[in-house]
């Protein structure tokens, strides 16, 4: 099985700056495309190492209407999340990796960041 490993860096900034939804934080993923040329790729979005102190993964949510993802399976204490691509049917797909943010604070309950990549593939002839 093809494996892309996709990591995930976040930092905070000023509110009002980000590229996250709410736009508190600033976040970029390297490759920041994913390109999928094989059937069964396996697809590892990680955090950067600096960032798995405060954040976790939890989820992915796809537009995938072809059914060519598996479920996501959330790994190594939410560090990492993986998917698969059955690459089947040419396609763009946006996904949403849901990231949760650790609060310290004594109220709880941090924030949920959607975060959007996005993934090309090409199938194999036959």
């Amino acid at each position: 099985m093809t494996q892309i490993d996709v990591t995930l860096t976040i930092d905070e900034t000023l509110p009002g700056f980000g590229n996250d939804r709410q736009r508190k934080y600033n976040y970029v993923f390297n490759p920041d495309l994913v390109h999928v040329q094989h059937r069964d790729t396996r697809i590892v979005y990680r955090l950067a190492r600096n960032d798995r102190k405060r954040f976790r993964m939890s989820d992915i949510y796809t537009s995938d209407a072809a059914d060519q993802f598996s479920a996501p399976e959330v790994i190594d204490d939410g560090d990492a999340i993986a998917i698969t691509h059955k690459n089947k049917v040419k396609r763009l797909t946006q996904l949403l990796v849901m990231v949760k943010v650790d609060d310290c604070s004594d109220t709880g309950g941090g924030d949920t960041l959607g975060l959007d990549p996005q993934v090309t593939n090409d199938p194999p002839p036959g």
